[in-house]
């Protein structure tokens, strides 16, 4: 009898333990889970708090993502010399002659959105106005500079910063999470 009550013991108690370890797993995971919100909550309040106190400058705050990048800085004067919604690109120009371009596409989009509006047939009247007042976004050249900014190069408010610049423009590039930059030579 003792043996088998011992046995009994033994089993109960190795039945509690594994029983207590999945508990505290399961409280553990619970608790995890409850930290994760938090700090997503206090991320989100951070946001929006950014977001209702923003004052961003159409003209400043490019010049403040590409300068950075370039051996001679941009100084941009013009606002928005053309926009183009159907790319979600915008074209600002420099003190010194000088293009930039900044967009929500990548330079081989740009291109085929060029290579589109030049394919209209000359039949037409309308036709050949449409292409005569299509501009070219790139231009003609073969090599152009161009670097893409993040969230991860350029501050956790980029796509605050750039919603906000991009309507400041004319333009509503939503929330990007990337942006590209172009710079045009004179």
């Amino acid at each position: 009898m003792e043996i088998a009550t011992f046995a009994l013991v033994l089993c109960l108690s190795l039945i509690l333990t594994v029983y207590n370890r999945r508990q505290q797993a399961h409280s553990l995971e619970s608790m995890a889970r409850l930290e994760e919100d938090q700090a997503a909550r206090e991320i989100k309040d951070r946001r929006e708090r950014k977001a209702y106190e923003l004052q961003v400058e159409p003209l400043r705050w490019p010049e403040g993502m590409v300068n950075p990048l370039l051996d001679s800085p941009l100084s941009l004067v013009e606002l928005a010399r053309y926009v183009v919604a159907e790319v979600g690109t915008v074209e600002l120009g420099a003190s010194d002659g000088r293009r930039l371009l900044v967009s929500i596409q990548a330079l081989t989009e740009l291109r085929r959105y060029d290579r589109r509006t030049r394919r209209t047939s000359c039949k037409g009247a309308q036709n050949r106005l449409t292409r005569f007042a299509a501009t070219s976004l790139l231009g003609n050249p073969w090599r152009v500079w161009n670097a893409s900014r993040t969230m991860a190069d350029a501050g956790e408010f980029f796509d605050l910063e750039a919603k906000a610049c991009g309507k400041r423009l004319g333009l509503d590039w939503g929330t990007p999470t990337r942006l590209w930059f172009y710079v045009f030579s004179a």
